[in-house]
């Protein structure tokens, strides 16, 4: 598996144009001081190798800023983050790597349905 450093430049670099880096949650862009967060919180892997690196990929991760970064962790905001990552990566992609890491660590996590209206 890839280093969580050079996933997070990746993901940086992905999210980046002229005016910054765009925060997945408030959607701002920001010259700098971007933090990865992990959706599925990273104590929730505790004790699997394979289950911590899983969790730090791309598909199950967001770039915010420092602020978003203190309040991610809330059910409506953790929705949003998923939901923004089905678009950015494809709901199929952000489901299997979801269903690797459950599969693979069996924790109690489910993603968020898509409702067409």
């Amino acid at each position: 598996m890839m280093d969580r450093i050079l996933i997070k430049k990746g993901m940086i670099l992905a999210r980046t144009n002229f005016r910054g880096i765009q925060c997945d949650l408030c959607q701002q862009r920001f010259a700098g001081n971007m933090h990865m967060h992990e959706i599925i919180a990273r104590r929730r892997t505790i004790g699997d190798k394979e289950a911590r690196e899983l969790s730090f990929q791309p598909e199950l991760c967001s770039i915010l800023c420092p602020d978003c970064h203190l309040i991610a962790e809330t059910e409506a905001n953790e929705r949003l983050l998923w939901l923004r990552n089905f678009n950015f990566y494809g709901e199929a992609r952000v489901r299997r790597m979801h269903k690797m890491l459950t599969d693979t660590y069996p924790i109690n996590h489910n993603l968020p349905e898509i409702v067409n209206e």
